[in-house]
């Protein structure tokens, strides 16, 4: 939801200052930011593979307790660091 709100500011933005060509330039590499370890969380997550599955559920409660990438974690999707 933060990304479709962000988007909608930055093609407001974009339409007032008449810089439509310059909106996809700012903003394809946010969505990348964004979809990119999105996928990655996804496939961890809903692996088939016991050896992976073993491996994730080993490696995601030691993960978690390192703030920085939790917070990364919890930020990046959610577009709470765009600026």
């Amino acid at each position: 939801m933060n990304t479709g709100i962000q988007d909608d500011y930055a093609l407001g933005r974009a339409l007032a200052d008449g810089d439509l060509d310059g909106y996809e330039a700012r903003r394809r590499p946010v969505a990348l930011r964004v979809v990119a370890p999105t996928d990655r969380m996804t496939r961890v997550a809903t692996t088939r593979s016991r050896a992976l599955r073993s491996v994730r559920n080993t490696l995601l409660p030691l993960l978690a307790r390192v703030p920085a990438l939790r917070n990364r974690l919890a930020t990046e999707p959610a577009e709470l660091d765009y600026r």
